[in-house]
This record gives structure tokens, sequence and C-alpha cells, in this order.
């Protein structure tokens, strides 16, 4: 019986194998090598793609951080799950410490609380924490029928309402 004997170095995670297999004639042989040649591909394609992924998050996570508004993502008990550097910015602290807080517990000081509860946060609101105007909208993170969870976006817009408060005094006065 014809043997032969066949070594195949195979790349893992950057890290070469060395495949050791016998074969008792050609056939196997050939067979051997077209599976090897197309682990080599499929590999080298889960590779090109996992790089593809990678860029893509950060190009998403740059476009994120982009937004000067504050943007907080929340799972379906409100509980944040990502933000956005602007609120990290904004409120001086880490996303270790914001992640896992509700949007209320971030934006209300305890003193704001009404029987241990929060006041409405949709619409312009004055938010001491911040010491500011805001805009807070929120839109539902649907899949399918299935609700995810929330964004929140708030817009400083503490200019625009001192000019409004300008303007009523100038009409006031005349």
């Amino acid at each position: 019986i014809d043997v032969a004997l066949f070594g195949i170095p195979i790349e893992v995670e950057n890290k070469v194998v060395n495949a050791m297999v016998l074969y008792q004639d050609e056939t196997e042989l050939n067979e051997a090598r077209e599976a090897v040649s197309m682990l080599r591909r499929e590999n080298d394609e889960r590779s090109n793609l996992e790089q593809v992924i990678s860029q893509a998050k950060q190009e998403w996570e740059a476009t994120f951080d982009a937004v000067n508004d504050l943007v907080l993502v929340t799972d379906t008990e409100q509980k944040i799950i990502r933000c956005n550097r602007s609120v990290i910015q904004h409120f001086n602290t880490t996303y270790k410490d914001i992640l896992g807080q509700t949007v209320q517990q971030v934006f209300y000081l305890p003193e704001e609380l009404i029987d241990g509860s929060p006041p409405e946060l949709l619409g312009e609101i004055f938010l001491q924490s911040l010491n500011g105007w805001y805009d807070i909208t929120q839109s539902e993170v649907e899949r399918g029928d299935d609700i995810r969870g929330t964004i929140y976006v708030a817009r400083n817009i503490s200019e625009r309402r001192k000019a409004e408060m300008d303007i009523q005094r100038q009409r006031n006065y005349f």
C-alpha cells in the first residue's frame, strides 16, 4: 500500500499550525489540498469581514461622537447603554460612570426630584445640572415589532431662549 505523508501549513489567528495527515492515494491527497485551500480562503474572507466590521464600528463611533448635541441610548428599562462624547464632556464624567444610570439620574439634580421622581423629560426644559435650557426629544429604537430602547437627544437652546427673553423685554419696555 502506498501512503503519502503530507504537511500543510495552516494559519489560525496569525499563528501557523502544521497539519500532518496520512493518505493512501493521490486522489485523497488532492482532495485534502483542495479542502485546505478552501479553509484558507474562508479564513481570509472571515478576516476581511472582521476588518470591514471593525472599520465600520470605528466610523460609526466617530460619527456618533462628532454630534454636538447630547445623545443617549437606553435599553427597555431606560438604563443608559450608550452615549456620545458630548454627554461625557458636558457632565465632566466617564462612560463607566454614566452607563447603567437612567437619563433622569443623569439630567436632574437630587433637589429637582418631586417625591423621588423627576419631572417630565421632553420638550424645552431648564436643566440645573447643566445650567441651561435644552430641547429634549426621544425616539424609540425598534427592530420589527419589538421595541429595543430609546434614543434621547438634548440640544442646548440656551442662547435662543436668552434672545427670546431679550426680545420679550424689549417689547414690554416699548
